[in-house]
């Protein structure tokens, strides 16, 4: 779901226009985000199953 809306949110920046330099640094850094985000709900979910 992350990528459709980041696609979506880069052709809208590049409408409003951002400079390209930019835009190539947010999609570079999409897959960290993306594992930062899993692996942060996946502890949480853990410690929450762990509690119960």
């Amino acid at each position: 779901m992350v990528i459709p809306y980041s696609l979506w949110a880069l052709s809208h920046l590049r409408r409003a226009g951002l400079p390209p330099a930019s835009r190539a640094l947010g999609l570079a850094l999409l897959p960290l985000a993306t594992g930062t985000v899993h692996t942060l709900a996946r502890r949480l979910t853990r410690t929450a199953r762990q509690a119960a």
